[in-house]
Formats: structure tokens, C-alpha cells, sequence
């Protein structure tokens, strides 16, 4: 079980508006979601309309990641973070992958705002958590991928390693139907107003789709 959650101050001199937006919550994993289902249809049919290609990277939280990325020193271009990763597909009319109410939530939120963020089993993270600049080859088994290499970028570690970054989670603290307590982080890049909303905006949709029931809600910086 975690301790606390702080910002490596490496990280926080590199990229002085590195931020987290963080939840955490018991809740009701499921795969049967019809409500929440037709909510994210509705985005991929206005975000397929709205948008072109050449419009994701300009939006305002995907080009604050961007730069904090290239800051970082990670290519954004090769390793995009998940909202951007999300938005092309739709985009691409590929649409949205289904998990679970709780990782589906984080794509409709990430859709929704630009914003990255991640949800993790808190049953499977052991110790004290730190965001920090991933040193270079860090590498950890991800979702549906055999290896997600984080390193340069901004990245969460526990006292086994790193389990989630802006790009990708990885499999170890992935969110199933097994998981009760959950922490979700929004990886932030701008002004605390702008993650101030969002942070209630996803707090909303928690409690909407996932019948959430928030321990903990702050701003880290």
C-alpha cells in the first residue's frame, strides 16, 4: 500500500510546471457499461467531426505535454502521450478500445480534455510513490505491450520501479475487475487553474460511471 505521493525536485527544476492532478477512490470495476458506452460514442462521433490529423498536436494540454516531453528528452513525435495516442485513433476512425468502466472513464476523460492520465490497482503499488525524469533504458512490461521503454520521461515509481507515465502504464498496477481501491493521476503541464477543472471534471465522471467514492482529491506541484 502507498505511503505518500511527492515530485522528485529534479523533475519539478527541469519542468517547473509539472504538476499532478490526483484521485483516490474506491469503486465498482465493471465491464458492463451501456451508460457510459453511449457517452463515449457520442465523443468519438463530435471529436471525428471537430477535428483533422494536424489539429491533436496543437491542442493545448497535448502541446503543453509535447514540450514538457521534448524538455525531457523524449521525441513526442515517437512516444505520444496517451490523450494525443487516443485522439489520432478516433481520428484515424479506429475508435476507442474497451477494458473497463475505470481505464474507459480515463479515455472518455482524456478525449474529452487533452489531458493524460493513468489508474492504478493500489492493492498492487508497494511503498512511496515519486514522479520523476525516468533515467535512460527504463523500461517496464506494459499494457498489451511486452516492453514500454520510459526512459527521459516523466514517470512514476514505487519501491519495485516505474509503473506509469504520460505514454503508457504498465501491466503490473494495470486496473482489473479485481481492483477496490484506486488511485487516478492527471499528468499536468500548465497553470493549477486549468488542472483545477479538469481534476473536477474527472472527479464528476468517477462518480457518474464508476459510482466512485473519492478519498482523496489534491493538486501536487
Amino acid at each position: 500500500m502507498i505511503t505518500d505521493i511527492t515530485l522528485s525536485p529534479e523533475l519539478a527544476a527541469l519542468y517547473p510546471q509539472t504538476s499532478l492532478g490526483i484521485l483516490r477512490y474506491t469503486a465498482n470495476v465493471t465491464n458492463q457499461t451501456p451508460e457510459l458506452d453511449n457517452t463515449i460514442a457520442a465523443a468519438v462521433a463530435d471529436t471525428q467531426t471537430r477535428y483533422k490529423l494536424e489539429d491533436i498536436a496543437k491542442l493545448t494540454q497535448i502541446a503543453n505535454t509535447r514540450i514538457a516531453y521534448k524538455t525531457c528528452g523524449k521525441a513526442p513525435s515517437e512516444y505520444r502521450n496517451s490523450a494525443e495516442a487516443l485522439l489520432r485513433r478516433i481520428v484515424k476512425g479506429l475508435g476507442l478500445y474497451k477494458a473497463n468502466n475505470v481505464v474507459d472513464t480515463g479515455n472518455l476523460f482524456s478525449v474529452q480534455t487533452g489531458f493524460s492520465a493513468g489508474s492504478y490497482d493500489l492493492s498492487k503499488v508497494n511503498g512511496h510513490i515519486t514522479l520523476r525524469h525516468a533515467p535512460a533504458e527504463t523500461h517496464y512490461e506494459g499494457i498489451g505491450k511486452n516492453s514500454v521503454n520510459v526512459g527521459f520521461l516523466p514517470a512514476l515509481f514505487d519501491e519495485q520501479g516505474a509503473f506509469g507515465n504520460p505514454c503508457s502504464d504498465s501491466l503490473r498496477t494495470s486496473v482489473t475487475e479485481t481492483a477496490h481501491e484506486i488511485l487516478t493521476v492527471i499528468y499536468a503541464f500548465c497553470p493549477e487553474p486549468e488542472l483545477a477543472a479538469a481534476l473536477d471534471t474527472y472527479e464528476q465522471l468517477l462518480k457518474t460511471y464508476c459510482n466512485a467514492d473519492i478519498k482523496e482529491k489534491r493538486i501536487l506541484k
